[in-house]
């Protein structure tokens, strides 16, 4: 409406109709919900009056359902006959109290004035007259007391049957009563609304045309709105289509040209018929849509049966469940596998899973990507072979040339001797045993000393072999298996000298060791100046220049206790100990070939032995108020006899305790053996104080080497107990005291 302006006529009439039909429809709106409250309540009324009608004729059935079976049991003499219908009664009797429950409840909330509600009582009280007497006969009947059944169901049963149906009809007619005036109720108010719809549907003609007019004029406005709408809403369903045309063009483009193999599994584990063709390059398989996951990606894989089982399982508990299925099962699906092609060759395929969720919130497919990892293995293989090399240098470097090229002629000497004790082929003695782990043993703890951890672990597995002989009479005796071992100690050691004179250039000959140290004088020079000198001194052999003479080029007592000792700090620090020091005492000397070499094995197991068994923790010495660094103490003694190497260390003692409980549990001691002879079985081959085996100790091997070396050599091994009593936790104070004959020094 425009401000200053009046209405027109058209606009008058328009309004005004427009009151009259709002009018109309007020009134025929109220109406309408008069009507429909009417009619709603009438509708409850008829409902509620059916309902108890329903539940009164249901009253009526079970009492003729209850008066019929107590009468055919009075008559009856089978006893199958009467239990079928005694079960009958039971069920009439039941649906009885169940209908009269259902209809005491229904009553509960009506007017207690209500005459249904007396009607009802009246019934409950015909009920319980009438019920003892029929539950009476029947039990007569069943009891096969037909003739007093029949006179309880005559004369108690019948005049009471009688009230209690017309008390139940009486009801029944109240209701149906209640339910004709209820309908009568409705026709009227149904006849009233007719007459006031007929009356708003006058009114309502006589102004039709002009609403027509109007809506057919709006109408054609909003289909023209419509039509242009469809036009634009086509255009964008056609530019959306050509969209998604194009993103499914360029996935199909990323599936058909990735080097990825690109799949879903569905339900059944099988194949999605979308996948990427390298997946068909990596199966060598064309046709894969729909195909079983198991035959068509894992058949030439070399999964075993039990692993393709698993992994058959896993998928079915995973698609069409809760996504933590998954999580559970993940464990079980391949993430690696070899595939084999149609000429033998042999390509590492990576396996990666993920689930995908659907609406419903459950795992609808796993999505799967197979991806050729075979260059990419054989990289990491060559570049682990590379750090391997690079490590096997460094550990080369550390060590000096000398020392090196000794290491590697000792630990070849113990190869060919571990090769001639297996050449026969046949199982090794004990004896032969003995001498294999010595050996080996020995060469583990050099290589472990010099940090040759390639050297070692090889060692240490040729060792277990030996050691799994030994101790367990049903081993099974492989050769073959001996034998590769051992040569792969060889190819081990091989390897390190190889770095040492290839890559590095050392080419030093054994030979070479003692002019590395200090004395340039090759071999025969060197005994040509010795017998010229002692020609010289023979009036007097103990001589300075004698002496000194003889020295040359043998390694003194306190360089090859230094060697022994190149290994504890990287040991100690291993077994979370402090590294400890050591001090030579005593006398001078200097030692012969081969004895020099013996010594310093010998002494490397001594000093692994107290590293590993006697030298305590730091928390338990800073108890027991030790110093924090242990002291390993080397005093070397001379008499007519020879050479005394006594060796203590301050940590715990030998657990005598422990030997005696060893020693008993082998048969090698008695119960009251004394102390000495205890501590002797340290020297049995086999036997150890250690709770497991390690790579450091835990076979018995190292004192049996000491002693067995040493004797080899002219010379002797033994331990003497302290005077102090043992202690408290079994562990008695002792001293190592190796004993090598007089040509091994020169003084």
């Amino acid at each position: 409406m425009i401000p200053g302006k009046s209405l027109s006529m058209a606009q008058r009439l328009a309004a005004g109709f427009g009151f009259v039909m709002l009018l109309v429809l007020a009134i025929a709106v109220d109406g309408a919900f008069a009507l429909q409250e009417v009619n709603g309540h009438l509708n409850r009324i008829v409902d509620i009056n059916d309902r108890r009608t329903g539940l009164a004729n249901d009253l009526l059935e079970a009492i003729d359902g209850m008066a019929i079976e107590a009468r055919t049991i009075a008559l009856l003499t089978d006893i199958g006959a009467i239990d079928k219908e005694r079960k009958a009664f039971e069920r009439s009797a039941a649906r009885y109290a169940e209908v009269q429950a259902t209809l005491a409840a229904a009553l509960a909330a009506d007017d207690p004035a209500d005459p249904a509600r007396a009607m009802f009582a009246r019934i409950s009280a015909s009920g319980a007259t009438s019920l003892p007497g029929l539950r009476k006969a029947v039990r007569q009947g069943v009891e096969g007391s037909n003739f007093e059944a029949t006179q309880t169901l005559m004369n108690d049963v019948r005049p009471a049957e009688a009230a209690w149906r017309i008390d139940v009809a009486d009801f029944l007619a109240l209701q149906q009563a209640r339910t004709a005036a209820s309908v009568a109720d409705a026709r009227a108010s149904r006849r009233q609304a007719f007459a006031l719809s007929a009356l708003l549907v006058a009114s309502a003609l006589a102004s039709g045309s002009l609403v027509a007019w109007w809506v057919i004029r709006n109408n054609l406005r909003m289909v023209r709105v419509i039509a242009e709408q469809n036009a634009t809403l086509e255009w964008r369903v056609q530019e959306r289509t050509a969209q998604l045309a194009r993103k499914t063009a360029d996935i199909n483009a990323m599936l058909q040209n990735m080097k990825l193999g690109v799949c879903t599994v569905v339900e059944g584990n099988r194949l999605h018929p979308e996948y990427s063709r390298h997946l068909a390059e990596l199966t060598q398989r064309e046709a894969l849509a729909g195909e079983p996951l198991l035959d068509c990606l894992f058949g030439h894989s070399d999964l075993g049966v039990d692993q393709k089982d698993q992994l058959d399982a896993a998928l079915a508990a995973i698609v069409g469940e809760d996504p933590m299925m998954f999580d559970f099962n993940a464990h079980l699906l391949v993430r690696e596998m070899r595939l084999a092609d149609a000429a033998g060759d042999e390509r590492i395929v990576q396996l990666d899973w993920n689930p995908i969720v659907g609406a419903d919130g459950r795992v609808d497919k796993l999505l799967l990507i197979l991806q050729d990892v075979t260059q990419l293995r054989a990289l990491e293989h060559e570049s682990g072979e590379q750090r391997v090399h690079l490590e096997v240098i460094a550990s080369v470097l550390k060590v000096p040339e000398p020392k090196f090229v000794e290491f590697v002629t000792t630990s070849r000497a113990a190869i060919v001797a571990c090769r001639a004790a297996l050449s026969a082929g046949t199982r090794p003695e004990e004896p032969t045993l003995t001498l294999l782990l010595r050996h080996m043993h020995t060469l583990k703890g050099n290589a472990r000393t010099c940090g040759f951890g390639i050297i070692a672990d090889a060692a240490h597995v040729a060792e277990q072999g030996y050691e799994h002989l030994r101790r367990d009479a049903d081993f099974a005796w492989e050769p073959a298996r001996a034998s590769a071992e051992l040569e792969a100690v060889d190819a081990a050691v091989t390897r390190y000298a190889a770095t040492s004179e290839n890559t590095l250039g050392r080419r030093s000959r054994p030979a070479d060791a003692m002019a590395a140290r200090g004395v340039f004088l090759s071999p025969e020079q060197l005994t040509e100046l010795q017998a010229a000198v002692a020609e010289l001194t023979r009036a007097t052999p103990t001589s300075p220049l004698a002496r000194l003479v003889a020295s040359l080029g043998l390694p003194p007592l306190r360089r090859v206790v230094a060697e022994a000792m190149a290994g504890a700090p990287a040991l100690a620090t291993e077994l979370g100990k402090t590294p400890p020091a050591f001090e030579v005492l005593g006398t001078e000397m200097s030692l012969r070939p081969p004895f020099a070499r013996t010594l310093r094995d010998c002494l490397m197991h001594v000093v692994r032995n107290a590293i590993d068994h006697g030298i305590e923790t730091p928390d338990e010495r800073a108890r027991q108020g030790k110093p924090t660094q242990p002291m390993l103490r080397f005093l070397c003694e001379r008499d007519a006899g020879g050479v005394r190497l006594r060796i203590v260390d301050d940590g715990r003692g030998l657990a005598l305790g422990r030997v005696r409980e060893v020693g008993r549990a082998g048969g090698l001691i008695a119960a009251g053996a004394a102390p000495s002879a205890v501590a002797e079985l340290i020297f049995h081959s086999g036997l150890s104080t250690a709770r497991a085996v390690t790579q450091v100790s835990g076979r018995g091997v190292g004192m049996d080497a000491v002693r067995g070396f040493l004797r080899e050599h002219g010379g002797d091994a033994r331990i003497v107990l302290g005077d102090d009593a043992t202690h408290a936790d079994g562990h008695a104070p002792f001293e190592l005291v190796l004993e090598l004959p007089a040509e091994a020094c020169v003084f």
